[in-house]
């Protein structure tokens, strides 16, 4: 009856079906009518073999089987409780985000898509109401490879840059892919807003958080406000993608004249690239930068770190070593036998990590070992640095120092971090003269009870007294 290889008019009628079971009834027949029911039965509903039990017809199966158990069961009673909730998604997360991603990465239509990404908010608010770190980890891990965003195209020459609505907007690869990939913008938006919404249940997802903002900043498609830093000098200034460009020697100024004199001190702005050597973008790129940057925009990267004086402390510790991991390379520093390049990501996450710290100023005591390491770590390769990036290391070890100092805590650390200023080689010394100078001078500003340390107000006034390079 329902063998699909077999004619409609081959199956066997409830005439033959009749026929072939008579004289099996203890040698008599079966009624007629008993017989018609079962021959009905079966044509309704196939009868399995264990090994069948796949699919509509085994799930059916399997169904009436639990229900004709069930007979011997008692009173199925219903229960409000959610005591058995946690237990319960423990047990089934794992392979229930592996089908939600599998879901999401394999669907071809719109309402598939919605579903997949309405399941990973649900789980990000089960994880976050039992504080199951390992699910929001796993979250992070899915969608950050689904984004696209976590490997950056190598360098094949400068990107063009166009004008849009009076804004100057970079064509690169990633951005690019990253237009052309609609689940990878889907994928994008419920990244941040999870890492927005529940920043605090993050461990080990933060490296690939930051991985993302490392590639969308070298990509020129982060928001300008997550791109000023704080100045002793000008207060606040944009982090450059290159650094200022060397000066030329008097014999090459001479022959090329006033032009190249002005090159020569024009400092790249964060969004800015070698327009001469770059290509013309065609009208697809073009389109597709800006779904990029769109899709940045609704991603609302710059309140990210909003609510980081929220997170408990374990949070934070997380976060800091994250920055570290993604920030610098220090082997690499310390095998490097040349001058290190200016590296823009190394001064952004440098920011990060003093912005971070500084707004937990009641935790400084805790959060000092991450954020002062980091800083000292780059200080000591400072003859190998750029200018740009030791100038941004000794601003931040600065402004941490105020921030110790107004709170009265930490003073053998702002001795340690003074004198390894006051000690920088002189070739070191003149390049970040006026901003040691004038970090020292805010340093002595400060309400601290530090004022009155004799070794304290030495090391600020010789800081104060450094010459500045002419």
């Amino acid at each position: 009856q329902h063998n699909p290889q077999v004619r409609n008019q081959s199956r066997m009628s409830v005439e033959q079906y009749i026929r072939n079971l008579s004289g099996v009834n203890n040698k008599g027949d079966f009624s007629k009518e008993y017989l018609t029911a079962i021959y009905q039965a079966i044509q309704q509903d196939e009868i399995l073999m264990p090994e069948e039990h796949e699919g509509l017809l085994g799930f059916n199966y399997a169904w009436k089987q639990l229900q004709h158990r069930s007979e011997s069961a008692g009173l199925f009673e219903p229960c409000s409780t959610l005591v058995y909730d946690q237990f319960m998604f423990k047990l089934i997360w794992k392979p229930l985000m592996a089908a939600i991603s599998c879901a999401f990465t394999t669907a071809q239509d719109d309402n598939t898509l919605e579903k997949a990404i309405t399941a990973f908010r649900h789980c990000a608010t089960l994880a976050a109401n039992f504080e199951l770190v390992d699910v929001f980890d796993s979250i992070i891990l899915n969608l950050a490879q689904t984004t696209g965003l976590l490997d950056n195209p190598a360098f094949a020459g400068p990107d063009p840059i166009v004008d849009v609505a009076g804004q100057k907007f970079v064509v690169s690869k990633l951005a690019v892919k990253f237009g052309h990939n609609y689940k990878g913008q889907l994928a994008a938006v419920v990244l941040f807003t999870v890492v927005t919404r529940y920043g605090d249940s993050l461990r080990k997802s933060w490296t690939k958080v930051l991985e993302i903002i490392k590639n969308l900043f070298l990509n020129s498609l982060l928001p300008n406000a997550m791109l000023r830093v704080e100045d002793f000098l000008s207060r606040t200034r944009d982090i450059p993608l290159k650094p200022k460009i060397s000066k030329l020697s008097k014999q090459t100024a001479r022959r090329d004249g006033s032009l190249l004199s002005t090159l020569s001190s024009y400092l790249l702005s964060p969004y800015s690239s070698d327009e001469a050597y770059s290509r013309d973008p065609t009208e697809e790129e073009v389109e597709m930068t800006m779904c990029a940057v769109d899709c940045v925009t609704a991603c609302k990267l710059q309140e990210l770190f909003a609510d980081v004086t929220s997170f408990s402390l374990e949070t934070q510790k997380c976060l800091l070593t994250a920055v570290r991991s993604v920030g610098y390379n220090e082997k690499e520093m310390e095998k490097s036998t040349i001058t290190i390049p200016y590296d823009p990501v190394a001064a952004l996450f440098l920011e990060f990590m003093v912005t971070i710290t500084i707004r937990n100023a009641e935790r400084i005591e805790k959060l000092w070992p991450y954020a002062a390491d980091y800083i000292l770590g780059i200080l000591s390769f400072a003859e190998k640095q750029s200018v740009l990036v030791v100038e941004r290391a000794v601003v931040g070890l600065l402004r941490l120092c105020i921030c110790a100092a107004s709170r009265n805590v930490l003073l053998d650390k702002i001795l340690k971090c003074l004198t390894i200023l006051r000690d920088f080689p002189p070739s070191v010394t003149q390049t970040v003269a006026e901003q040691i100078m004038t970090g020292a001078t805010s340093l002595s500003s400060v309400q601290s009870e530090y004022r009155n340390d004799p070794e304290f107000c030495e090391l600020i006034l010789e800081l104060k007294n450094i010459t500045p390079e002419n």
